[in-house]
């Protein structure tokens, strides 16, 4: 079983079967209307096998494996200019992160600039984008390490804005400090948190891939066998330690990551 989802069409496939069934979320409360980002966000539950959250402008929670659906959250995005006529919707969720340390503890981002996160599986949000661009959220991360810790990058390539834009907060997003310090000028698309180092971060730009092993304070280039290229996502596998780039028309890439944990270990000594 697998689930795939693109533009709110998201479908259930029953791999030995090869049947398939739509399980788009909704329908929104009150009869309000729903936007889905071209890339609809949805995770699977730490907790829970068969519990999804997915994101339209409003986060949905399942816990059929998307046979019913309940809307847990108001509008997130801004939603306060004019609509934008063309193809995407606007005002979207783009990223959704569940805690690994508490359940009910998730945060949720927009593409207008919008953060928002709640303690309760959604029976109340809190808005914690203060100090932050209004830019398009491209990734929030609940840390695995630190309950109260979390991870958020942004992106403004789309309004002609190359700024990387990465933060951390250690108290639920009540305070951002920005942890770009030396890394180049690039939109950023993604942060992933070493599953076995909390200090061990990994970033994917428009251009390539970076890493910390500092939590921050210092970025170190991934590139040099890596093409120049958009690496939209990235992945830690813990058991071989393998940290896999996926990207954008360049095919997918794998470093082990393990060694970055040894040259963090030298410098140490």
């Amino acid at each position: 079983m697998y689930l795939e989802g693109m533009f709110g069409s998201m479908a259930r496939k029953n791999l030995k079967t090869g049947e398939s069934r739509g399980i788009r979320p909704g329908p929104a409360p009150e009869g309000k209307k729903l936007r889905f980002n071209w890339m609809t966000p949805f995770i699977l539950s730490h907790y829970d096998s068969k519990t999804l959250y997915a994101g339209a402008n409003m986060l949905f929670k399942s816990e059929n494996r998307g046979d019913s659906w309940k809307c847990i959250s108001p509008d997130l995005s801004d939603n306060m200019g004019p609509e934008r006529k063309g193809d995407v919707p606007f005002g979207t969720i783009t990223d959704i992160s569940e805690s690994a340390l508490k359940k009910g503890l998730l945060y949720a981002g927009t593409d207008d600039g919008q953060l928002h996160v709640t303690k309760d599986d959604g029976a109340t949000w809190t808005k914690i984008n203060k100090g932050l661009p209004n830019k398009w959220v491209s990734r929030v991360v609940a840390s695995k390490y630190d309950e109260g810790t979390a991870f958020v990058s942004l992106t403004g390539y789309r309004e002609d804005d190359f700024e990387a834009y990465l933060y951390m907060s250690t108290d639920f997003g009540d305070t951002w400090k920005s942890i770009v310090n030396n890394m180049p000028s690039e939109s950023i698309n993604v942060i992933r948190e070493d599953p076995s180092d909390q200090d061990i971060l990994y970033v994917g730009t428009e251009l390539g891939a970076y890493c910390s092993i500092d939590k921050g304070k210092t970025w170190h280039s991934l590139c040099k066998t890596l093409p120049t290229c958009a690496v939209h996502d990235l992945a830690l596998h813990t058991g071989t330690g393998d940290l896999v780039a996926g990207t954008h028309g360049r095919s997918a890439f794998v470093l082990h990551a393990k060694e970055i944990q040894k040259i963090k270990q030298e410098v140490a000594k």
